[in-house]
């Protein structure tokens, strides 16, 4: 046997006990599998295109970190050897090959290049002010049009047409959850249908008042110490969160877990798709973007991006790279999607969340307070609560810090009303916050 023939040999059967120890049961069962030559081929190349995909990843991350601390002779040996895993692979595709060599090349390029002042945190402060220019730009816009809506309403109600005006409000409502101008609007058109309403309200007085009443009563009852809790009511409640939750495949998961860790990398006039195929690679999480979305961006081959990212979360990163472009993510269908701003607001979801346990007590069965505990405690409560989640759960996504995500408290109901990406609801519904 020749020379070639037994370093061919040699490798195959490295791929085949590599499948057969580490790809689980089902590869272990190949030698009994009545598949064709061809698909345990295909098979055991997968597997030797997998091993080939995890060491380039090792040598990528590795080599960010050696750029990150400016050792540049490091970063280029890691990068030279991910450079020889791809020329010395047969099991990839030869797009994947391209792809690859592609990002390395670039990686090579930005840790070579010279030092400049902009690495130490100007690029990142040049993208904060562009993006506040451009969510700047966008409210004001915004605030024109809803100042002409609201002048319709008053037109209308002016008019006495309150039935016209009330829709209007509701669709405002919709567009601008939120927003201050479109409560009170919310407020008025309230109290024009209290007017037409009240005789029906007076019908009713008695019985709410009989009810106001025995609840004052309760309420006078001494608590047993502090607090007494109905043991029974939290129980049922807890039950019922863990039925109405939001369930999330392990793909989902998996996404959100990698939108929150960290990304160590240095991008200098690196093309846009080089930086997204970077991501891809480094993250082992599928990003697409959507091709009319990037159109009317007016993403091109040849655009650039310029970033110096030290242990940023992989969320932060997307949204430097993609604000000043106008464009933002969303995860959908188990992959990320970068899609226009007006696009993503589109696909926001929205949630109620009770909390009534949470705020106030007076009134309320499962817990007792004594009577001293008023509305504007509860509503102090409230203020908490929404201050907690606007700071706590993706910062940059709510609307009051330039984002598009809106929350606000429905006392009704006694719950807060949120709209925002499906990746946030998940951090405070299931297992979050205000979950179960």
């Amino acid at each position: 046997m020749s020379a070639k023939c037994r370093h061919l040999a040699s490798r195959f059967g490295a791929v085949v006990l590599f499948a057969l120890t580490c790809a689980g049961p089902s590869l272990g069962q190949l030698p009994r599998d009545r598949s064709s030559p061809l698909d345990t081929y295909r098979a055991m190349n997968s597997v030797a295109a997998q091993q080939t995909e995890w060491s380039i990843r090792v040598q990528l991350r590795a080599a960010e970190r050696w750029i990150a601390k400016k050792a540049t002779a490091k970063a280029v040996d890691c990068l030279n050897k991910a450079k020889a895993i791809v020329d010395g692979d047969t099991s990839l595709s030869k797009a994947r090959h391209r792809t690859l060599l592609r990002v390395i090349d670039d990686r090579l390029r930005v840790a070579r290049a010279p030092a400049d002042s902009t690495d130490d945190g100007t690029l990142q402060k040049q993208a904060v002010a562009e993006q506040k220019r451009v969510t700047a730009e966008k409210k004001n816009a915004d605030d024109k049009k809803l100042q002409q809506q609201l002048e319709n309403i008053r037109a209308l109600q002016k008019a006495g047409r309150n039935a016209d005006a009330r829709a209007l409000t509701r669709t405002l409502a919709r567009e601008y959850p939120g927003r201050r101008e479109v409560q009170v609007a919310e407020q008025n058109a309230d109290i024009m249908d209290q007017l037409v309403s009240a005789r029906q309200f007076r019908q009713e007085k008695q019985h709410r008042y009989n009810a106001v009443m025995n609840d004052v009563e309760r309420s006078a009852l001494p608590p047993i110490g502090d607090i007494e809790f109905n043991v029974k009511y939290w129980k049922e409640r807890v039950q019922k969160r863990a039925k109405n939750g939001v369930k999330y495949s392990p793909k989902e998961l998996a996404i959100l877990r990698a939108l929150n860790s960290p990304i160590t990398a240095k991008f200098k006039n690196s093309r846009f798709e080089d930086v997204l195929d970077f991501l891809r690679t480094i993250t082992n999480v599928p990003i697409i973007a959507d091709p009319d979305s990037l159109k009317k961006s007016e993403i091109e081959d040849e655009t650039q991006v310029t970033l110096n990212a030290k242990g940023l979360s992989l969320r932060t990163v997307l949204r430097y790279i993609l604000s000043p472009h106008g464009l933002t993510y969303v995860v959908k269908d188990e992959v990320i999607e970068i899609v226009t701003q007006e696009k993503a607001k589109r696909m926001l979801t929205t949630r109620a969340y009770p909390i009534a346990e949470l705020v106030q007590g007076f009134g309320f069965e499962g817990m007792v307070f004594g009577p001293q505990v008023a509305n504007f405690q509860m509503m102090q409560n409230v203020t908490k609560i929404i201050d907690m989640i606007q700071t706590s759960v993706d910062p940059d996504s709510w609307k009051v810090n330039g984002g598009l995500g809106t929350i606000h408290f429905n006392a009704p109901t006694m719950s807060l009303v949120i709209t925002n990406s499906a990746e946030v609801q998940a951090a405070i519904g299931t297992g979050g916050l205000l979950g179960h």
